[in-house]
């Protein structure tokens, strides 16, 4: 091509790069790959896994009998979690009342679950649903 053709496009460099899943190529869209599955309520999917540019997010509900709980992942992350997020879902107690305290341990984030800790400020730990999405590769 022209040279001064291409200066007078303004053309950056991703023009240049085909598209593809090798080096130096523009990701085409299989690059995004995203497959979610698991349980179902309603047409909510309460658990999954999901794939993007080879980061993995696996989302979840698990069912927490008292203040701590192993939780196992759908699918075990092939080389690491990074992190774990959780917020808390149903409380037998009085929701009015009590505030929930969710966290996970840190010291129990593996490729295979998680150590989650719940407690409440009225004294109870009676937490029945908490929600987790993590984070890894």
């Amino acid at each position: 091509m022209d040279s001064d053709l291409l200066k007078g496009a303004k053309l950056g460099t991703a023009a240049f790069h085909d598209v593809g899943t090798g080096a130096n190529q523009i990701p085409d869209m299989s690059s995004f790959v995203k497959t979610i599955s698991g349980e179902t309520a309603g047409s909510n999917i309460v658990d999954g896994v999901f794939e993007i540019c080879g980061m993995i997010f696996q989302f979840g509900m698990s069912k927490v009998p008292g203040d701590l709980a192993q939780v196992t992942f759908n699918k075990p992350f092939p080389n690491r979690c990074f992190v774990v997020f959780t917020a808390d879902g149903t409380y037998s107690g009085n929701p009015s009342t009590a505030i929930a305290k969710t966290g996970v341990a840190p010291d129990t984030i593996t490729k295979t679950g998680f150590k989650q800790r719940v407690c409440y400020d009225d004294g109870k730990s009676a937490q029945e649903r908490v929600y987790y999405l993590a984070i890894g590769h």
